[in-house]
């Protein structure tokens, strides 16, 4: 009977470790993507409809998927760094700046270029396109305002202000290196 039981619990704290195996990058089972595809590919699509016909443009379609895809890693990067320097957002100022945006969406929307034919064929509103897609994207781009403003006052102490884009490409740099490996996966996919 006991040896019962210490088999029956062994069992389970071996199905509990492989199913909950912490890999070395400190995630269970597998690590959430760098950059989600689908924000890749809805800001590309945005871009599109934005620019207008791209083909009469002087540019490509990996040249404007590269600019988002260094957009997004920079973006994440800061945000990172902002969140390993413990700064955190106000969710009241998410929502005065969600509505500002989407205010501005608004008034736009029925321009040549505007968000009114991308919502239209995407059968969104601006309420929903914002909520399901850009609100992350808002409360990760205030992380990374909260970062500058914090640089600021620090260099307005020191006088350095000559440093501060430097720091800026350090952090994205290393973060850049550190996720090396994903990052080639997203530019495979994507260029």
């Amino acid at each position: 009977m006991n040896k019962a039981k210490r088999i029956v619990s062994l069992v389970a704290v071996v199905i509990f470790f492989a199913a909950f195996q912490v890999n070395t990058k400190g995630y269970l089972l597998f690590a959430p993507p760098l950059i989600e595809q689908e924000v890749i590919d809805q800001r590309f699509e945005l871009q599109k409809y934005q620019m207008g016909n791209i083909e009469d443009m002087d540019v490509s379609e990996k040249e404007i998927k590269a600019s988002i895809i260094d957009s997004l890693l920079a973006q994440k990067a800061l945000a990172e760094k902002a969140r390993e320097e413990n700064l955190e957002i106000n969710e009241k100022e998410l929502e005065k700046r969600m509505e500002r945006a989407m205010e501005q969406a608004r008034e736009h929307k029925d321009e040549k270029y505007g968000i009114g034919d991308y919502l239209e064929a995407k059968d969104l509103t601006i309420d929903e396109f914002f909520n399901q897609h850009v609100k992350e994207q808002i409360r990760a781009q205030l992380l990374v305002d909260q970062l500058h403003e914090k640089w600021m006052e620090e260099t307005e102490k020191s006088g350095a202000f000559n440093e501060l884009e430097k720091k800026r490409r350090e952090i994205i740099e290393s973060f850049k290196q550190k996720h090396q490996e994903e990052i080639q996966e997203i530019r495979k996919r994507n260029l």
